[in-house]
């Protein structure tokens, strides 16, 4: 702690005292979308490389937004 806080009877601010970030349920909820993300994207692709088609592009843009927001969620939180 800071003395000048202390000299001054100054108590410090909790870390997520202004309402960004989040707590460990963001944090859970962000690593669980990740992981989602990334499953649906392996999946997709592992089911095509089975069958030799191909997987439609929107459907994998779709995954890979999910993934992203995730990992932006979890490893950016005062975004």
């Amino acid at each position: 702690m800071d003395p000048e806080e202390i000299a001054f009877g100054e108590e410090p601010e909790p870390p997520h005292a202004d309402g960004r970030g989040g707590g460990a349920a963001t944090t859970r909820a962000a690593f669980l979308l990740m992981v989602s993300g990334a499953t649906m994207i392996i999946a997709a692709v592992g089911a095509s490389a089975g069958a030799g088609d191909r997987v439609p592009w929107p459907r994998l843009l779709a995954e890979l937004l999910i993934w992203l927001v995730g990992c932006i969620t979890l490893f950016a939180p005062s975004l």
